[in-house]
């Protein structure tokens, strides 16, 4: 496995300022000043940041921050909590579990919006497809956004379970193949984004579009997340879904992506990929509502049609 390092560990000394706060590790200021590139525009913050987008080391914890912070803004429950692993939700919900392995997760779940809500998602796929059901990355993503967060803000509910199931978990690949065949997503169109974004944010906007389509989803999230914790816009919210979705987390693009469509008035490229997006989980309800806006579209009105003709016929 390829161990990434950061860049520039100078930057990080616990000396001065920092040995007088009382920090006295590496690690220490790192993740202090990776913090307050997440949350602060200070220029220290603002230089820190920069380093960030060419360290990869430091740049995926930048990224983990920036959800954190996201989940944390005004008016967002914020729930911090060691949740169960994929795998043991999946056995939890085929009753793959022990009984005292079952009734902790069943305690837990009744508490967390996140899980329960992840196994609402789950049995409804299940239902819906005759194909098997993919468990997205989101849970294993909760853990680790509380273990970051555990280091600022203090002490947390641990839930702490082992599967012990025979059930082998499946691999993130594909939701439903029922109507996966008819979806081709779109590429990025530059215009329309940048059409719907400030002009405040048309250079970040642009960083973020170019990597995307060279392949660095890990900086595309970073800097439209950044966006997103700004001002809520959808062009930012639409790059974030395209790169969320190139990196498997299916459940989490296609929430991103209907964000991005619902907001304001929704441009016909963007509810063409919300189309292809429900094509791919197999979302009926999606794809009906997007035929639906689509239908007048000079662009995509016929190809939508012909589309909504091939899922009735699917049924």
């Amino acid at each position: 496995m390829r161990v990434v390092n950061c860049s520039e560990p100078e930057r990080f000394q616990p000396a001065g300022y920092w040995a007088s706060q009382g920090l006295e590790t590496e690690e220490e200021v790192r993740r202090e000043l990776l913090w307050q590139a997440a949350t602060s525009d200070t220029d220290v913050a603002k230089q820190t940041l920069a380093h960030a987008e060419g360290c990869d080391y430091c740049g995926d914890i930048v990224d983990r921050f920036l959800r954190v912070k996201y989940a944390m803004q005004p008016g967002k429950a914020i729930q911090l909590a060691i949740c169960p692993a994929a795998e043991e939700l999946v056995d939890f919900l085929h009753k793959q579990l022990s009984p005292e392995v079952s009734a902790k997760i069943a305690s837990h779940v009744k508490k967390c919006d996140l899980c329960s809500g992840e196994l609402r998602w789950l049995d409804k796929s299940e239902k819906r497809s005759t194909h098997p059901v993919i468990m997205t990355p989101r849970a294993k993503m909760i853990t680790l956004l509380a273990m970051a967060a555990t280091l600022l803000i203090g002490g947390i509910f641990l839930v702490s379970v082992k599967g012990r199931g025979t059930y082998i978990p499946i691999q993130d690949k594909t939701y439903s193949a029922r109507y996966r065949n008819l979806a081709r997503l779109p590429q990025l169109n530059r215009t329309d984004l940048i059409q719907a974004a400030p002009p405040s944010h048309w250079a970040t906007l642009d960083r973020a579009m170019s990597a995307l389509e060279l392949g660095d989803t890990r900086r595309a999230v970073s800097l439209a997340a950044r966006l997103i914790n700004a001002q809520d816009e959808p062009a930012a919210e639409y790059v974030l879904g395209r790169a969320l979705y190139r990196q498997n987390m299916l459940a989490d693009a296609n929430e991103a992506l209907l964000k991005a469509e619902r907001m304001g008035t929704p441009s016909p490229y963007r509810c063409w990929t919300a189309l292809q997006i429900g094509l791919i989980l197999g979302d009926k309800d999606t794809v009906l509502r997007e035929c639906k806006h689509l239908e007048n579209s000079p662009d995509y009105g016929e190809k939508a049609k012909a589309i909504l003709e091939e899922v009735m016929k699917r049924g």
